[in-house]
């Protein structure tokens, strides 16, 4: 096998000491093989690892490989008796494998991914097996074998796992079905649940991160209407839903299905029955305008693919793109394939190659997007090797870039960016020439006019009457957007507001009369992706703006939280309320977004409101949860429990982007276990009861999600249990908490639940605080903090705009004040005036602090803005009027770059003079 090698492209060592290091294992093999472990060790971490843990199996495999590798697996699998870890290892060994033969050019392309997919169907097999043997042991199902294969239950793959070209860190698209024919009504509903379950189980066995790592990450997403469907289908409802419903979208999608795993032949029956759907007799050039919308959202949701940075673009799906690329077969295909069945490839290349000889597509045609394609797939491959990261991302800096071309073998990364820009600009010819022919514009208002033509197609102007207004007021919307600079960008934001109105009468109505109103939408939209697309995701919160209180005082007090009550309240489950909660999370998220545009309100204000809303709706979340779950399991026993609020929410500092720190803090001391319907002990009770406030608080419901929720600050971190006895935390607090945790705690705040509790806790904070610390043990912490700040954050990647987390930071400077805290005792938790203790200390100045303070002020005014109009990376491409304005309004300084300058002078001061006082 190593004598047909493909290529001779060897990855060359980007960091030559890991190479080194790992080669030194693996003396003896050829120097050609110890030549390409060399460059692997050298370009990635991940496949370092593997090439340590896995050094004996791979030199056995390499001297002896008379049996492929799928049927090596196969064989360790089906020894196995412990299935969950095994699949861990085998995807390990798959992982190195691949790796090997695709970077030494054993395998090419076509190799790699196709033995990517048969690992995969083999994984997913043995999960369904698996559970399928269990359900029969325990009689838990019944079939006429007894045997998989004959069961009726089949997985589909789809996307890239069904066209056998998976890619290296890929998840995976699967459909998992059952055939209702082959039992009776009266099983129908046990056999359904069971489905469900096993599915679920293999979901969990595939995707669940253990110490030997997963298996793959899986998608359930392509199944019929996945938003109110269970795992596992039955094969007669997802035919009627394809017969009724399906979409285009899912016609191109099923190109690429097969049945992978579980009864093949009822799959393959399945997708048979299915055809008619996918495979149109007619020419179906519909289909162009449905793809080229399609193609039209992507890069609305991808904005950063619009300018003209390369750096960290999606490979995938940006313009000119893989995406691009299988669209553009995809679409043909549909177009044509319903009368030439040779045109149906799952496979992007072999449907290039069947389209050229049928004629639909030029031999130069064919020959660029499928050179292209398989430029791509070989970087994003690189990309995902690096630390198996499903991501399709180019790196964001030139050494990143470097580091790809090295893993490719190529010297230069200059010469892989024009090697992939020349491959951009070709592909993006050929495409765009096909889905969107350019005409010819003699004005430039006609060519907005154009660009929003496709809006009237949107459910909004479905009615006469609405297409009827909108029409008279498209071309002030126009204008304005011309305006307020980057019309196109603009535009693309306001088509993704208007594409989410379920109707437009009533808006477009106010719009013509309040033309003002047009001015507020656009500002939302000129002012960056964060609140635009907030906007579009929950276009519902616009009809707030027909409240007369819209633009009044924000006011987060005892008034407020008696509304708030009232209203949810009003629902009638328990479903219900959290899906109320969630709009007027929306809602009130909104309005302290546009009130901070508006000028209403200046950053510190804006931070206090954001901090406000989720302490409110986080304590009324948290009364449903207990009072839903005290129905089943009795009322909280012991003293009760209190959410405690960590980071930016227990020192009120969030911003429109901020997830929320909480640990959940119980008293069991005055008893053993709940009295109810269904008892459970206290640890456990307030364990489940942490779960379903979690899961209240961060599963997508038809008003989205409320929050992110890290729990990493509890006791011990992830390795600790969600919920913590209070004698169990203060003990953890006083004796063996860390002293970064402990600086941490100097943040916390209790943001509901048992009153009793919430005062010992707070007392118990200031305790904490008031007893004092060492000052060379606390700074020497916060210097080991920040030496890990260092390692992770390169201070001149993207300095000084990356204010957060790097040295000279927001996060270092709340590091510094934090020390102040807890050597001081000051119980405040404004980090101004803790930087305001610092001239007590024997090296700081007046002058030192008070430059501190200055610097603080001026980034967390910038992260404020930051979250709401986009990431800091993309500043110098956001030209519109009303961005700048917004940053100089609430920075104070008159244009960007003495912004850039003064921020950059400040943050160089402050990285130096700390580093320097903490010795």
């Amino acid at each position: 096998m190593f004598s047909e090698i493909k290529t001779k492209n060897f990855p060359i060592p980007f960091n030559r000491i890991s190479g080194v290091e790992v080669v030194s294992l693996y003396q003896g093999l050829p120097d050609e093989i110890q030549r390409l472990i060399l460059g692997m060790a050298g370009c990635s971490p991940y496949l370092k690892n593997l090439l340590i843990k896995y050094k004996n199996w791979l030199t056995q495999r390499i001297s002896n490989n008379s049996i492929s590798i799928i049927d090596e697996l196969e064989n360790d699998l089906s020894l196995s008796k412990d299935l969950f870890e095994s699949l861990r290892i085998a995807k390990s060994k798959m992982a190195l494998w691949a790796a090997f033969c695709d970077l030494g050019g054993y395998w090419d392309l076509d190799e790699v991914t196709l033995n990517l997919t048969r690992f995969a169907d083999l994984a997913v097999n043995y999960c369904m097996d698996y559970e399928f043997t269990r359900s029969i042991k325990f009689k838990k199902l019944k079939t006429n074998s007894g045997q998989l294969t004959e069961s009726g239950w089949v997985a589909i793959a789809m996307g890239k796992m069904g066209a056998f070209e998976l890619n290296y860190s890929s998840d995976i698209d699967l459909i998992f079905l059952f055939d209702d024919a082959l039992f009776s009504s009266e099983e129908f509903e046990n056999v359904r649940m069971t489905f469900i379950r096993m599915t679920r189980s293999i979901n969990k066995m595939l995707n669940e991160n253990s110490s030997s790592g997963y298996v793959f990450r899986t998608d359930f997403r392509l199944r019929p209407n996945p938003s109110v469907t269970p795992i596992c289908l039955s094969m007669d409802s997802a035919m009627r839903y394809y017969e009724s419903t399906g979409r285009a979208w899912e016609r191109a999608a099923f190109i690429k299905a097969r049945a992978c795993a579980g009864d093949i032949k009822a799959g393959e029956s399945f997708l048979k029955k299915l055809k008619p759907f996918v495979w149109r007799r007619h020419l179906d050039f519909a289909a162009i305008k449905e793809a080229h919308d399609i193609r039209l959202k992507i890069k609305t949701k991808n904005q950063k693919n619009l300018d003209d940075s390369f750096y960290g673009r999606n490979i995938k799906l940006t313009e000119g793109g893989i995406r691009d690329i299988e669209f553009f077969a995809q679409t043909r295909q549909i177009i044509a394939g319903g009368r030439d069945d040779t045109l149906r490839s799952s496979r992007t290349c072999e449907a290039l190659a069947a389209l050229t000889k049928s004629g639909w597509v030029a031999d130069d045609d064919r020959d660029i997007l499928t050179k292209a394609y398989k430029d791509y797939r070989t970087v994003e491959h690189r990309l995902q090797m690096i630390n198996d990261i499903q991501t399709h991302d180019l790196p964001s800096s030139i050494n990143g870039l470097e580091q790809i071309a090295l893993f490719m073998g190529i010297k230069e990364g200059s010469d892989l960016r024009k090697q992939l820009e020349l491959n951009l600009n070709l592909v993006c010819n050929i495409t765009e020439r096909f889905f969107s022919p350019k005409v010819h514009e003699h004005k430039i208002s006609n060519k907005y006019l154009n660009i929003s033509d496709n809006w009237l197609n949107y459910p909004a102007l479905r009615s006469d009457k609405a297409s009827e207004i909108f029409r008279k007021i498209r071309p002030v919307i126009i204008e304005k957007a011309i305006a307020g600079g980057n019309p196109e960008i603009t535009l693309a934001r306001f088509s993704k507001f208007l594409e989410g109105l379920p109707s437009g009468v009533q808006l477009f109505s106010l719009f013509d009369t309040n033309p003002e109103l047009i001015d507020l939408l656009l500002d939302v939209c000129t002012s960056g992706e964060k609140l635009s697309n907030y906007l579009a995701k929950n276009s519902k919160v616009f009809d707030s703006v027909l409240d007369g209180n819209f633009f009044k005082k924000l006011e987060f007090d005892q008034k407020f939280n008696d509304k708030l009550h009232e209203n949810l309240g009003e629902a009638s489950d328990y479903e219900r309320k959290l899906n109320l909660a969630r709009a007027l999370h929306n809602e009130y998220h909104f309005r302290i977004g546009v009130h901070y545009l508006r000028g209403l309100i200046d950053s510190y204000e804006a931070s206090r409101c954001y901090s406000n809303l989720a302490n409110k709706i986080l304590s009324e979340v948290w009364v449903i949860c207990c009072k839903d779950f005290s129905l089943k399991h009795g009322s909280l026993p012991g003293n009760g429990a209190v959410i405690l609020g960590m980071g930016s929410l227990g020192a009120q500092t969030m911003n429109a982007n901020s997830d929320v720190d909480l640990i959940l803090i119980y008293d069991a001391i005055n008893g053993n276990s709940s009295i109810g319907n269904k008892p459970l002990d206290i640890p456990v009770y307030y364990s489940r009861l942490t779960q379903k406030f979690l899961t209240a608080i961060t599963t997508k419901m038809p008003d989205g999600t409320l929050y992110k929720v890290d729990m990493r600050l509890r006791p011990s971190g992830n390795k600790g249990p969600v919920a913590t006895s209070l004698s169990s935390f203060m003990r953890y607090q006083l004796e063996d908490a860390w002293m970064w945790e402990r600086l941490a705690f100097t943040r916390a705040r209790v943001i509901c639940g048992d009153s009793i509790l919430q005062q010992r806790l707070s007392l118990f904070r200031k305790e904490v605080i008031i007893q004092g610390c060492d000052q060379e043990i606390i700074f020497f912490e916060i210097g080991s903090l920040r030496k890990k700040i260092k390692k992770s954050f390169d201070p001149n990647d993207e300095f000084p705009w990356n204010i957060k987390k790097g040295l000279g930071g927001i996060f270092d400077l709340e590091l510094l004040g934090q020390g102040c805290t807890l050597l001081f005792g000051i119980e405040s938790y404004d980090v101004k005036t803790h930087l305001s203790h610092l001239p007590k200390l024997e090296k700081w100045s007046k002058f030192d602090s008070e430059k501190m303070i200055n610097l603080y002020g001026l980034m967390t005014r910038l992260l404020q803005v930051f979250a709401l109009i986009g990431s800091y990376k993309d500043l110098n491409n956001l030209n519109a009027k009303f961005t700048h304005n917004l940053i100089l309004r609430e920075t104070g300084i008159d244009c960007i770059e003495n912004l850039k300058k003064e921020l950059d002078e400040s943050r160089r001061w402050a990285l130096d003079v700390i580093t320097k006082k903490l010795k």
